[in-house]
C-alpha cells in the first residue's frame, strides 16, 4: 500500500510540474505569435537642444526683498552718571578728542 501512495505522490508532482512548464511555454509562444509582423517601429523623438557654458568662479550676490519689521537681538540703555542739563557742548561730531579733554 505504501508503494502505491508513493507512486501517486510522485505522479502528481510530475504532472503539476509538467503542467506549469507547458503553461509557461504556451504563454511565451502566444506573446510572440500574437504581435503582427508588419508593425511599424515607433518614431525616435528628436534630440533636445542643450546649451553649454564654461564654469566661472565668482561671487554671487544674495538679496532678499521682503516686507516686515526688524527687531534687535540685543539692546542697551544709555544713561548719564549724573543728573542735570548740558549747557554747552564744546566738541562737534567727528572731531578727534584726546583723553581727559573737556567735552561738555
Amino acid at each position: 500500500m505504501a508503494d502505491i501512495s508513493k507512486f501517486f505522490c510522485r505522479f502528481w508532482r510530475r504532472a503539476i510540474a509538467l503542467a506549469v512548464v507547458l503553461a509557461v511555454v504556451f504563454a511565451a509562444g502566444y506573446e510572440v505569435l500574437a504581435q503582427p509582423a508588419d508593425q511599424p517601429r515607433p518614431a525616435i523623438p528628436p534630440a533636445v537642444p542643450v546649451s553649454v557654458a564654461k564654469a566661472v568662479r565668482q561671487d554671487v550676490p544674495v538679496w532678499l526683498r521682503a516686507l516686515g519689521t526688524a527687531q534687535a537681538y540685543n539692546g542697551v540703555t544709555i544713561r548719564a552718571r549724573v543728573d542735570g542739563t548740558l549747557m554747552k557742548i564744546t566738541v562737534t561730531e567727528g572731531q578727534e578728542v584726546k583723553q581727559g579733554a573737556l567735552i561738555a
